[in-house]
């Protein structure tokens, strides 16, 4: 009787497959994380310019040429 003799490599391909997946996901987050910290923060600068033009001063007056 002839018995079977495992194979020599191990399928892992659904742990290859799991973590291509994972690693897909972990980007993606990190690319989205991205476009909302840069939406924020140009968001943040329009609002801080709307403020410093409003509350702009009137320039100095020269005298003398000075």
């Amino acid at each position: 009787m002839m018995q079977s003799t495992p194979p020599i490599m191990p399928d892992n391909f659904a742990y290859y497959h799991a973590a291509y997946v994972a690693v897909a996901l972990v980007y993606g987050g990190y690319a989205a994380s991205l476009w909302l910290r840069t939406r924020r923060v140009r968001e943040g600068l329009r609002q801080a310019e709307a403020e410093a033009v409003g509350r702009a001063e009137a320039p100095p007056i020269i005298v003398d040429g000075r």
